[in-house]
């Protein structure tokens, strides 16, 4: 669990962090080299499973975020596909821009950026 670890501490130092910025600076996060078999590690929408976050991300990455979200340590943010571009890599597929009631019929990228969770903060009782 050292991915995991070591994506929580990025993302809690520079923050508004893309799939593109952990590719480039998390060891092992991209699937390298592809699988044989040509499947692909993606992350969905639990709502739409035609939503795509990102694709091509090795397992251990994609558990890694996957826990963190389920833990409430991170959430994801739309962001613009310029992030993307700037950060030099992005999806070849439609974006997402106003999900039909009962979903996309053909996948559609969803560009999000990831933060570290707000800690809720303390009541300070005044006496």
């Amino acid at each position: 669990m050292a991915m995991k670890q070591d994506i929580l501490d990025y993302i809690r130092k520079l923050r508004s962090v893309s799939f593109a910025n952990l590719e480039n600076d998390i060891p092992g996060f991209k699937e390298d080299p592809p699988a044989a078999d040509g499947t692909v590690a993606r992350m969905l929408s639990g709502r739409d499973h035609n939503i795509v976050f990102w694709s091509g991300m090795s397992d251990e990455g994609l558990k890694a975020l996957n826990d963190l979200c389920d833990e409430k340590l991170i959430e994801m943010t739309p962001t613009s596909f310029l992030t993307y571009l700037i950060d030099g890599r992005h999806l070849v597929m439609p974006i997402v821009t106003r999900p039909p009631k009962r979903g996309y019929r053909k996948p559609h990228w969803l560009p999000v950026v990831f933060n570290p969770m707000e800690r809720s903060k303390k009541h300070v009782t005044r006496t």
